[in-house]
């Protein structure tokens, strides 16, 4: 069974693609015997090859979810990762105007600087989102280096490293957290699919 992911921002420069790709390289690190596929601009691409046929995940990039291709993947998803951004007043236009199934969403806040408490207490308080459909991705100089010059493997082997460089740690830490409530909930899903059948 393949259980399909769409990664969506509703607008520009808040990281849905680097972080597509960073949760689809967690999953090949986390999930090694099971495929793991990204679809970028309609083509698939095969990320980690895996030995199992039973299972594999294919991670899909939405962007702003405006194109037609967008849309249709986004309806046939398991489950839709919404990338936030960081700023409150920013936040408001998706929650007012996006209705949504929380069985199927896990909000992603990414490139946050340093307000994080404030940010959960308006998730929590304003939006009514828990704290396990939430992850977190704070800001980071070296990942958006590695990613801008499209060696994001790079990046990755730095996370692998037992002596992680100080300035990486609360990156991989949040990466790590947000990557758990991601798996849970795409088990979660996969569980309901199974049921179903």
């Amino acid at each position: 069974m393949s259980i399909k992911i769409a990664f969506y921002g509703e607008t520009a420069n808040i990281g849905t693609t680097s972080n597509m790709i960073l949760f689809a390289w967690m999953m090949a690190l986390k999930k090694p015997e099971q495929a793991v596929l990204v679809e970028k601009k309609g083509k698939q691409y095969v990320l980690w090859k895996g030995i199992s046929e039973k299972e594999s995940y294919l991670f899909m990039d939405c962007g702003n979810g405006k194109t037609k291709e967008a849309k249709y993947r986004l309806m046939r998803a398991d489950l839709v990762v919404v990338n936030l951004p960081s700023e409150p007043e920013y936040m408001e236009p998706y929650f007012l105007y996006k209705p949504h199934g929380k069985e199927r969403i896990f909000f992603l806040v990414g490139n946050y600087h340093g307000k994080k408490d404030e940010l959960k207490r308006c998730m929590k308080n304003i939006y009514r989102v828990e704290e396990q459909d939430v992850g977190w991705i704070p800001y980071n100089n070296e990942y958006a280096y590695f990613w801008k010059k499209g060696k994001i493997s790079g990046f990755i082997r730095e996370y692998q490293k037992k002596n992680v460089a100080e300035h990486n740690r609360c990156f991989f830490e949040e990466m790590e957290h947000s990557f758990f409530l991601l798996q849970k909930k795409i088990e979660a899903q996969s569980n309901e699919l199974e049921n179903r059948r």
